[in-house]
């Protein structure tokens, strides 16, 4: 199998200089605003997970702009779908790391070079890329990372001394074994496999292993492409801004009332709650999964407004978009023909979708019967989960 890594190194960052071109080239911190630590940065000199302080500190007088995943997922996503215009194999291993399967793309493209010719261009303008070629995913995205931006670079015959003097960090296992790995003085791809698997095994089990191939050349790992799944999509722009939760959850409802009439007798999953904030602060997003497929208006709501009330929204909001995913057929949940018994059907419906919320049996209670003629008051009546 022939794999092409594509890297964008500091995805998020690039993105952001999209956004605000004069940004471009500067130090820039991405940061994740809950807990005041670096998701990305650009140089390297700063690890994800530092202290924002201490990042700040280190740079003197960088770009600072709070982490907008969803914004960043999307951008991904749409990647690639792009890289999916030449092969129709591709697995995102994270953001601003992707696999192209290209076996048997040189015969309809006219050869390697005019393949990655293709691929090359599938990447967006303005965003800088970085290309390998292997016969495993371990040795594409060295290849792709020792590689200047801009061009593509495939694996040597000779892979000994093409892995020979990479860094143990480039290993895709544990910090914590990769330190120990420097511990015995093996800092370099070469020095851990001129060891035996066995003693590697003992110390650092199934990873030892791993590895051990990975320095020999052996990558075992399959390339799996993305699932593509249907995902039904409504949106609702504002004339101004509004703030009022009232107004959300009115374009909430007539959202999912679109959205719900497209299912065709399916039932949704999962939803996708999306807030566009003015001005320009991007997105504030939450996933919601249904305890049970729901293909009513009124069971969907009661969820999302839920889910409202407990979002931040830092502003005005200017657009909200909902989207169902997860679709399937039809649960077989027929109505009843008794009102007291739809009653407590929509009774039990609301229970379970506390639950939910909750995470946790619900906290409600109902009072029994047990001896209502003993002395006793005790005994009389017991205090009982409530089950409708």
């Amino acid at each position: 199998m022939k794999i092409a890594c594509v890297l964008l190194p500091h995805l998020r960052v690039q993105i952001e200089w999209q956004k605000e071109p004069r940004y471009q080239g500067k130090p820039t911190l991405v940061f994740d605003a809950r807990h005041n630590v670096i998701i990305e940065a650009f140089p390297d000199s700063i690890a994800a997970g530092t202290p924002l302080q201490a990042a700040v500190s280190r740079l003197g007088h960088p770009i600072l702009v709070e982490a907008r995943e969803a914004d960043y997922q999307t951008a991904f996503d749409n990647l690639l779908d792009d890289l999916e215009t030449v092969s129709p194999e591709v697995e995102p291993q994270a953001i601003g790391i992707a696999y192209v399967n290209l076996t048997g793309l040189e015969s309809l493209y006219g050869g390697e070079e005019a393949t990655l010719k293709r691929l090359t261009k599938a990447i967006p303008t303005g965003f800088t890329a970085h290309i390998g070629v292997g016969p495993g995913k371990f040795l594409a995205f060295l290849a792709a990372k020792t590689t200047p931006a801009g061009n593509w670079a495939t694996v040597p015959q000779d892979t000994a001394t093409f892995l020979r003097d990479m860094p143990a960090d480039v290993l895709p296992i544990s910090g914590e074994n990769i330190r120990r790995l420097k511990d015995f003085g093996l800092r370099t791809l070469g020095q851990v496999a001129s060891h035996p698997e066995g003693p590697l095994q003992a110390q650092f089990g199934k990873e030892g292993v791993s590895a051990w191939e990975l320095a020999q050349g052996i990558d075992r790992s399959q390339l799996i492409p993305r699932r593509h799944q249907e995902i039904i999509e409504e949106k609702l722009a504002f004339v101004s801004p509004v703030v009022e939760h009232e107004a959300l959850a009115l374009a909430i409802e007539t959202l999912l009332e679109r959205a719900l009439q497209r299912l065709s007798g399916r039932r949704a999953r999962k939803a996708l709650l999306t807030l566009g904030v003015y001005p320009g602060r991007g997105t504030v997003s939450k996933t919601v999964s249904f305890r049970e497929p729901v293909a009513d208006v009124r069971q969907a709501l009661f969820v999302l407004k839920n889910v409202l009330e407990r979002l931040q929204i830092p502003g005005p909001v200017e657009e909200v978009a909902i989207e169902l995913s997860g679709l399937c057929g039809d649960a077989g949940i027929q109505g009843s023909l008794w009102s007291d018994v739809r009653q407590r059907e929509n009774l039990r419906e609301s229970l379970k979708q506390l639950e939910a919320r909750l995470g946790e049996r619900s906290p409600i209670y109902q009072i029994k019967e047990l001896e209502p003629w003993s002395r006793l008051p005790e005994r009389r009546r017991a205090l009982t989960s409530f089950n409708p």
